[in-house]
């Protein structure tokens, strides 16, 4: 079966199976004989600011960079490295395998054409194209006209996506610039700089080494503030206690623009649904307000994806862009969709309803699900209704894969802590069965 991947700046996504094998951010540190990528890059940029670089996929070009090397002369030959870095960790049985390429629907005719002849250079034939809206939402529950919105490093990219009989097209593409995640933590890191400042006269921004730590504390902040909560804030034995609300406003600050296109898409009687991609998660409770808004799940995104891989044929002709695709049914994914919700938690033969007030903690008595916990600032999970949102204690994965943002319960999903032994999966239990007589 062919590699799906993803291409977005924020996270460069490798999938097979129906499953997310790999992830790595569009960072990359630029030295003359060394060429750092993803993570590890990301956890270095605030030491390296001088040869940092982060805008190689969202301004891909052969347009020649300023720091650049004899091997890296511009942004296409750092693309074509984090993609043959991605390659080469492959396991061996997927190291010829067909490649499918879900690609950002703000790149122009030249940015698509580059990007082919940069993915025709490895040893895996590449099957197709896909703009990454319809692709996204050729197997979500949708409506006739949606608006899918995609969070990059430096930008949201808006999509039309309409239905016209049984195919899902996408049509006029929006960006909102600097409304990206990188444009994002840099405004918090300026407004967190400035509020230790004001409290304990210390700048963390001062030591490059203390404003790294202050940057990969940020997405945590930002999920835990976006939840309603205060917090500590500490950094280089430091600490100072912030209200949600203080940062809550600088976050609505950041995304007024935003804010203010999806209030206009709310008004629009031609635009059903607001979609959101996953990448949305960290800020998901700040989206809720919009009626329309619905956020794709990853195991949702997954099921997509696994579908276009097994469904899509090279076009005889050679490799094509694909903005249109086979849709499903709006009456059976929603049918689908209902069946999936699940009512209760199963463990060791126990089941636990889900509710708004259910936490999971460390405690050993009922597996640690409690209603609600004797301590609120310390628990693995917290279950709110259909939403698994990550607590304070312990590693927490679902069907194996470690989540820290809130995240949509299926029937069927495994969830589990390196603080409890026993793993709770999610069934749907019916309160009414018909009897014949």
């Amino acid at each position: 079966m062919a590699l799906l991947i993803d291409i977005n700046d924020l996270a460069v996504r490798c999938y097979h199976n129906g499953e997310l094998i790999s992830s790595a951010p569009g960072y990359a540190l630029l030295e003359a004989k060394k060429l750092t990528l993803g993570e590890p890059a990301r956890q270095q940029s605030r030491l390296n600011p001088l040869i940092l670089h982060h805008e190689f996929w969202q301004k891909l070009s052969v347009q020649t960079l300023q720091n650049n090397t004899s091997r890296l002369r511009h942004n296409a030959d750092i693309a074509h490295s984090q993609l043959q870095q991605l390659l080469k960790d492959l396991p061996s049985e997927l190291q010829s395998a067909p490649l499918i390429f879900c690609l950002p629907s703000s790149w122009d005719a030249a940015q698509l054409s580059l990007f082919l002849g940069l993915a025709q250079t490895f040893n895996h034939p590449v099957i197709g194209l896909v703009d990454s809206a319809v692709a996204a939402l050729a197997h979500h529950p949708h409506s006739h006209n949606q608006l899918y919105l995609e969070w990059h490093l430096h930008e949201v990219v808006i999509s039309r996506v309409q239905q016209t009989g049984h195919e899902l097209q996408r049509h006029e593409v929006e960006t909102l610039a600097n409304q990206g995640w990188q444009s994002l933590l840099e405004h918090l890191l300026r407004n967190i700089a400035q509020l230790f400042i004001q409290k304990l006269r210390f700048d963390p921004r001062q030591n490059a080494q203390t404003e790294q730590v202050l940057f990969n504390k940020l997405p945590d902040w930002i999920r835990i503030a976006s939840q309603g909560k205060e917090q500590e804030l500490s950094l280089a034995g430091q600490r100072i206690s912030v209200s949600a609300e203080e940062l809550l406003q600088h976050l609505r600050s950041f995304l007024s623009p935003l804010t203010q296109r999806l209030q206009k898409a709310e008004q629009d009687n031609n635009i059903q649904q607001l979609v959101f991609s996953d990448h949305f998660n960290p800020i998901a409770p700040l989206l809720q307000r919009f009626n329309k808004s619905a956020i794709i799940n990853e195991h949702h995104l997954a099921h997509s994806f696994d579908n276009l891989s097994q469904q899509l044929q090279q076009h005889p002709d050679g490799v094509h862009y694909l903005m249109k695709l086979p849709a499903s049914s709006p009456k059976v994914k929603n049918t689908e969709s209902m069946q999936s919700r699940g009512t209760h938690l199963l463990c060791d033969g126990h089941a636990y309803p889900l509710s708004p007030s259910l936490y999971w903690t460390s405690n050993r008595q009922d597996h640690g699900l409690q209603t609600p916990p004797t301590a609120l600032d310390d628990f693995i999970a917290h279950f709110d209704s259909h939403e698994l949102i990550p607590g304070s204690t312990g590693h927490l994965t679902l069907n194996g894969q470690p989540i820290s943002t809130p995240t949509t319960l299926l029937c069927g999903d495994i969830i589990s802590s390196d603080q409890q032994q026993k793993r709770l999966q999610v069934i749907h239990v019916h309160t009414s069965m018909g009897v014949s007589h």
